[in-house]
């Protein structure tokens, strides 16, 4: 199973409700075979041994147990103290192969840096749910560059796409044609590459039994088209890869996905690909050094 645990980060907000509801509804859909709920406290100067960890362990109880009831059974519980991202950074290494399933309050301010920060450092793939989110997954929405990454995460996707039974899962792949003289020869030409491009592509792709929609589009801005597009088509998840083309894309967050993950009012699920790598092992790998664009994803 790919997504065999969640760890859930709860704030203690009101926007807790909603995550734990978004979570309750992903295990409905088998997404997720175990559950750690997670709260991370700043201390702003106040000493370790000074948070009563009990405490707040019984109301992560009371709060999950009035909201996702269900996971009583297959559920852990954990309270750390420090900074959120190297406190969230210590707990996933007990869960390899998980993913961290995140929330974001409506109307904080802020570009929502913990989820960009935990999709560039941690191993594991990061799940974030604006507050106010669908609950439902109906329609999915993959970003593809034709990339094996993006083909892994087109994978990703439509497993969710299957266990939720969903309508559609689409694959949406953005252009840009820095072309300043366009005529209608030219654009038919641009158009029978992207589709035959798309279909060797999909070749690699594990599809199973669920229906792949193509989608084309084109822009200078490729996180406003995934917006534009997600919105036009209703979309309901937006899976997309943490890695690009670059060969610093292993250990730095592409800017596409970074950028969609700021500005999404959809649910994005950052798929990481092979865990984290360290500066050496993008130096040293044939596969980032090969690739013939400075392009990310």
């Amino acid at each position: 199973m790919s997504f065999r645990s969640l760890t859930v980060g709860l704030s203690f907000s009101p926007s807790d409700a909603h995550l734990l509801r978004y979570a309750a509804m992903l295990a409905a859909h088998g997404l997720g075979g175990a559950f750690h709920f997670l709260h991370v406290v700043v201390p702003h100067g106040r000493a370790p041994h000074d948070v009563d960890r009990n405490e707040i362990r019984q109301q992560m109880e009371a709060a999950v147990a009035a909201d996702f009831p269900a996971a009583r059974n297959r559920a852990t519980f954990e309270v750390r103290v420090g900074v959120r991202v190297d406190e969230f950074l210590a707990a996933v290494q007990d869960f390899p192969g998980g993913t961290i399933l995140i929330g974001h309050r409506r109307g904080r301010c802020g570009k929502r840096s913990l989820a960009q920060r935990l999709a560039m450092l941690s191993p594991c793939s990061v799940w974030m749910v604006p507050e106010q989110a669908p609950l439902r997954l109906e329609r999915v929405l993959a970003p593809v560059d034709f990339s094996p990454h993006s083909a892994a995460s087109l994978e990703r996707a439509i497993e969710i796409a299957r266990r939720a039974e969903s309508e559609e899962c689409a694959a949406l792949h953005v252009a840009f044609d820095p072309s300043t003289i366009r005529y209608d020869e030219r654009e038919d030409d641009v158009r029978g590459r992207e589709a035959t491009a798309y279909q060797a592509f999909l070749r690699s792709v594990d599809v199973g039994n669920v229906a792949v929609t193509p989608v084309f589009d084109e822009d200078s801005n490729v996180t406003r088209a995934i917006l534009r597009t997600a919105e036009a088509r209703g979309s309901d998840l937006i899976v997309m890869s943490t890695r690009g083309r670059s060969r610093a894309a292993s250990i730095l967050l592409g800017s596409e996905t970074a950028q969609t993950l700021a500005e999404s009012p959809l649910p994005v699920l950052a798929i990481k690909h092979g865990g984290a790598l360290n500066v050496f092992d993008v130096l040293m790998s044939r596969e980032y050094w090969s690739r013939p664009t400075p392009k990310t994803n």
